[in-house]
């Protein structure tokens, strides 16, 4: 009797260290993320970002305002020199100097987890984009100009979800890739491949 009561009471009390913990699908873990590490790879992209803004700035300096260049033609030549500036100053840029694995990781959840909320279909999309009679275009390459002539996209419900960008720069979906581009020199700052799902 006195060994069924004491079985009894040890199983009460053991009960909560010995239950099965719950998933993370049930805490909801695989739509959070871990948001420590969000924080901390997140404040990396944003010294990244700040660091090739303020490279954009002190050389824009050396080019008239935009707002000075009424004319076309020398729009579109300031544009080419401050983007050549900017080469000339980044030679040895390429994929994953700003999108880091760490930031991709990051961004692609996001965008994923924001599609799959929102119901849509990238593949869809992408095909959408592709059937709008784009000419062909040359590459979207990382230190090149960026050719307008390729099929790209912006989703304002996507763009809320990830990190915010200084006014010089934007985020472009160019078919299931995410660029980087530098607004005032038409120039590919980075590529993430592959940002969009497939499905």
């Amino acid at each position: 009797m006195f060994a069924s009561v004491l079985l009894t009471t040890l199983s009460v009390l053991l009960a909560p260290f010995l239950t099965t913990p719950p998933s993370t699908s049930q805490c909801g873990f695989d739509r959070m993320g871990d948001p420590v590490r969000e924080e901390q790879v997140l404040k990396a992209f944003g010294v990244t970002v700040d660091r090739y803004v303020d490279l954009h700035r002190r050389l824009e300096r050396h080019f008239p305002p935009e707002r000075l260049l009424s004319d076309p033609g020398q729009m579109e030549i300031a544009t080419l020199a401050l983007a050549a500036a900017i080469r000339d100053a980044r030679p040895a840029a390429m994929v994953g100097n700003v999108f880091t694995a760490d930031v991709a990781d990051i961004v692609r959840f996001r965008i994923r987890n924001n599609w799959r909320d929102a119901h849509n279909d990238p593949a869809t999309i992408v095909s959408s984009m592709d059937e709008e009679g784009w000419i062909e275009p040359k590459p979207v390459a990382v230190n090149h100009s960026f050719p307008w002539g390729v099929p790209n996209a912006i989703w304002p419900t996507v763009l809320r979800t990830l990190p915010e960008l200084p006014e010089e720069l934007e985020y472009r979906f160019v078919h299931r890739d995410l660029v980087l581009l530098d607004v005032h020199a038409n120039l590919v700052v980075d590529i993430l491949e592959l940002a969009l799902p497939a499905q």
